[in-house]
């Protein structure tokens, strides 16, 4: 019996006429990762060759309330980067208000490999993402209808219940109501992350998951994976992956702290905590206490730069 029966009949039926009558849906697998939306793993078939496509469903509604665009969003980026220098999923179809399968969704190809947590070179994998994210800022991509905005804005944010160093978190909060530095917008991820990026072996295969992609300052996607590493790994990480990033860009302008700051800024509102994937990925030690230890003192690292 196939998998496809994890799926609704009307998403089989869309998903059949999205790749033409030919192919057969052989099986359908939930894949991990995932947390503001489901993903599947699609197996078709045609003339005894088997292909993969991936399904994206919305389905977390509080995001649909805020984004109800989050389909057509996705689709607009996977299609203005297509054919260009960056291993990306293709667009197959997408439903766009969710009237085929329920909930919005997003068709596209496969790519090959998997998250990659665990490097046996730590550095090289730095690297190389930084390499790719500064491929991704040279995109000649520069009419795109969705522009970067602050999820937390500076002015509305407060200081966070949770910390330790709440007079700190005040510092930081009043540095980053000042008007940002002056910087070049280009096409970004906005949520450009290790969850994100596919390996095989050491070979970057793919960059996923663009529902955020924007036009925006190429220091925010620095700064938001900086976060992340810090999270995950501790601030030498996230101090590294800066050199490899700023000796790629070393000709533009030199990187600004401040958007350490917007990064930061994003976990005023909501408690910090472990990101289910990480774990699923293999960092089993990591704990609330130890991801919130290191944000602070990435934040006391970060104010150093302000007067």
């Amino acid at each position: 019996m196939s998998s496809s029966s994890q799926l609704s009949p009307k998403t089989n039926d869309w998903i059949q006429s999205s790749i033409g009558n030919a192919a057969v849906i052989k099986s359908v697998a939930k894949l991990k990762g995932s947390t503001s939306s489901d993903l599947y793993s699609i197996t078709l078939a045609e003339d005894a060759v088997e292909r993969l496509v991936v399904l994206r469903l919305f389905t977390n509604r509080n995001w649909l309330s805020h984004e109800p665009d989050l389909a057509v969003h996705e689709a607009a980026a996977l299609q203005a980067i297509a054919g260009l220098d960056l291993p990306v999923p293709h667009l197959v179809a997408f439903d766009a208000d969710g009237s085929h399968c329920g909930s919005p969704a997003l068709l596209m190809t496969h790519l090959p490999g998997r998250v990659n947590l665990q490097p046996s070179d730590f550095d090289a994998w730095l690297l190389e993402q930084a390499k790719v994210l500064h491929t991704l800022h040279t995109l000649p991509v520069k009419d795109f209808r969705w522009h970067y905005s602050p999820y937390v804005k500076p002015r509305t944010a407060v200081i966070p219940k949770w910390s330790s160093i709440p007079l700190k978190w005040l510092r930081a909060i009043n540095a980053a109501q000042e008007p940002p530095p002056a910087t070049t917008s280009c096409f970004i991820h906005r949520d450009f992350h290790p969850t994100n990026i596919l390996w095989r072996g050491s070979t970057l295969t793919g960059v996923v998951d663009w529902v955020n992609a924007c036009l925006g300052p190429a220091d925010f996607d620095a700064a938001w994976m900086r976060i992340n590493l810090v999270q995950m790994y501790g601030l030498p990480s996230a101090d590294r992956f800066l050199h490899h990033y700023s000796s790629l860009t070393q000709e533009s302008q030199p990187y600004s702290p401040f958007w350490d700051l917007m990064a930061l800024m994003e976990f005023t509102s909501n408690a910090p905590g472990l990101y289910p994937p990480w774990r699923q990925f293999g960092l089993a030690q990591l704990t609330n206490s130890i991801i919130r230890q290191r944000l602070e003192e990435h934040l006391l690292m970060v104010l150093t730069h302000f007067g």
